[in-house]
């Protein structure tokens, strides 16, 4: 069966090194069920496998890490049999921030801006075993914070998927609508991804 990713995308992805808790890529795969229908599950498990990283959608555990590859290699997937774009991807962050149960867990804490200062670093390393992520301003009065995310460098679609996860888990402390942005990407040149979440 031909993949619907090239070998050298394939290759690059599978060099990826670090975990990903199951409970971020089932939550993806949920999207694209509230979104295409439970028939969906299929198309993914079928080229997940033909890529070596079988995913069983109903047998993925939310507190069992998997390799990070299995994570990339699923947007990229999805992203070729949906055809989806970058806003897509950032509507999936949100969903996955709304309906994870590690960020339920992580909201109570969340009950002022200097605990969101201070508890994303503790929340990713609860998700993800590379990489690490800081508050690098936060300001009430400019109405703008900005995050900085540094060795990981998963994909492009996963910017995205982060942008509105970010969005999303910031919407839900202040309860007003937050647009987010990206300013600074490894796969743009830059040495770490940054984001500026504005309300």
């Amino acid at each position: 069966m031909e993949l619907i990713i090239t070998k050298k995308e394939l290759d690059r992805l599978k060099a990826m090194e670090g975990e990903a808790r199951g409970a971020g890529i089932k939550n993806n795969i949920e999207f694209v069920i509230h979104r295409e229908g439970p028939e969906a599950v299929q198309k993914i498990e079928k080229e997940m496998e033909t890529a070596g990283y079988p995913i069983k959608y109903k047998e993925l555990k939310a507190t069992k890490f998997y390799p990070l590859a299995a994570e990339a290699i699923l947007l990229l997937v999805i992203g070729r049999i949906f055809n989806y774009q970058d806003d897509d991807f950032k509507e999936m962050g949100r969903y996955g921030a709304k309906s994870s149960l590690i960020t339920r867990l992580f909201m109570k804490y969340f009950v002022s801006f200097n605990k969101f200062v201070s508890k994303p670093p503790e929340m990713w390393s609860k998700y993800f075993t590379r990489g690490n992520i800081s508050i690098k301003e936060f300001s009430e009065e400019k109405k703008c914070s900005i995050v900085r995310i540094e060795n990981f460098n998963l994909s492009k679609h996963h910017c995205c998927l982060l942008s509105g996860f970010l969005s999303a888990l910031l919407e839900m402390m202040i309860k007003h609508k937050v647009k987010c942005r990206e300013t600074r990407c490894t796969f743009e040149g830059d040495d770490y991804h940054e984001f500026v979440l504005e309300w």
